[in-house]
């Protein structure tokens, strides 16, 4: 048993994250798409990652980097805390 990324052709179509923090909760929805142009699935081209970080929008004071994932990531993400974007919510589910 050695660990190793996931790969594109074993990926789910979506990698959904639910995220809970106190009073806060959102849904990250990930279509493997994005995943693999971002290299964290493995593809023919590229090793993939072990572990990704997430950054819901309630997330701020963050380095640089943190910041650039955190703006793409964004795209992918639902909060539920309060009124939820259900046209977002339908078109990253469909």
């Amino acid at each position: 048993n050695k660990n190793r990324p996931f790969t594109f052709d074993e990926s789910c179509d979506k990698l959904i994250i639910a995220v809970i923090d106190e009073s806060q909760k959102g849904l990250f929805i990930f279509p493997k798409d994005v995943l693999a142009k971002k290299n964290i699935i493995a593809n023919k081209d590229k090793k993939g990652k072990m572990a990704m970080r997430i950054y819901p929008s309630w997330e701020y004071n963050l380095n640089q980097t943190a910041f650039k994932t955190q703006k793409w990531q964004l795209n992918y993400f639902i909060d539920l805390t309060g009124n939820v974007d259900k046209v977002l919510l339908k078109n990253l589910l469909n």
